[in-house]
């Protein structure tokens, strides 16, 4: 029975153990990843920013000149702004810096604009009124997880709209991506990166993490949140903010 004991403690260490790595795996990922974003706002971001500028100004010299060659400087200064605000979405994408700042619904609202600029897609984002997750680890899971059902349903899904919710229930914090699509690379690869790297997320935290098909009616990926205390909010926390599909990025 003592020996039965000791295998027993020593396989729940060794369980344990290999818990911590994964999730050290995990932090040193998003560490890697906000260091690129950093680096890529700050580096090609802002060197695209000078050439646009530069371009603008050569443009505003050829017109005073009466250069025939304007038109070619305006087309250059077009998709250097283009090509800089795409760097830019892009970084936003890799590590949302709001997120350090505002929170998760920020950062999520600016997950869809970057994602309706990029795609020229219809998403669209609401959330019950400043959703506060304290645990900032716990937030970033949650946006991952977001990130890649949205990135799914815009890739795969072929549908006309989708749309984020972060809602919140006296014992519960909800994200859900819904779309009404014809389906996903989640949907038909269950077993794949994507969706088990978004349930070993949700795992981490003791989130839920579900998938609903509907006949007709696309495919809905929610994760659920246990928050056994009342989530701090703001003095209207039944009021609900919508985002207009209108809306641009910037």
């Amino acid at each position: 029975m003592q020996n039965f004991r000791e295998e027993t403690r020593r396989r729940v260490e060794a369980m344990e153990r290999g818990r911590e790595l994964e999730r050290e795996i995990l932090r040193a990922g998003e560490h890697e990843q906000m260091r690129i974003g950093q680096d890529l706002h700050d580096g090609v971001c802002q060197t695209l920013a000078a050439l646009d500028c530069a371009a603008q100004c050569l443009k505003m010299d050829l017109e005073t000149e009466g250069s025939p060659q304007v038109k070619l400087a305006a087309e250059i200064q077009k998709q250097l702004s283009a090509a800089t605000l795409e760097a830019r979405n892009l970084a936003r994408g890799i590590y949302p810096v709001s997120m350090e700042v505002d929170g998760l619904s920020v950062a999520l609202r600016e997950l869809v604009l970057t994602t309706n600029t990029l795609f020229h897609a219809k998403v669209g984002f609401e959330s019950d009124d400043d959703i506060v997750v304290k645990d900032k680890e716990v937030a970033m899971h949650l946006y991952r997880i977001a990130q890649e059902a949205l990135s799914n349903a815009m890739r795969h899904a072929n549908a006309n709209h989708v749309q984020v919710r972060l809602s919140r229930e006296p014992e519960k914090l909800t994200i859900s991506v819904e779309d009404d699509g014809c389906g996903s690379a989640i949907q038909s690869r269950p077993d794949g990166m994507g969706w088990r790297t978004m349930h070993y997320r949700a795992k981490l935290i003791g989130a839920e993490l579900k998938m609903e098909t509907r006949a007709g009616k696309g495919t809905a990926v929610r994760c659920a949140l246990p928050m056994p205390a009342p989530l701090p909010v703001a003095a209207h926390p039944g009021e609900q903010r919508e985002m207009s599909l209108s809306e641009s990025a910037c």
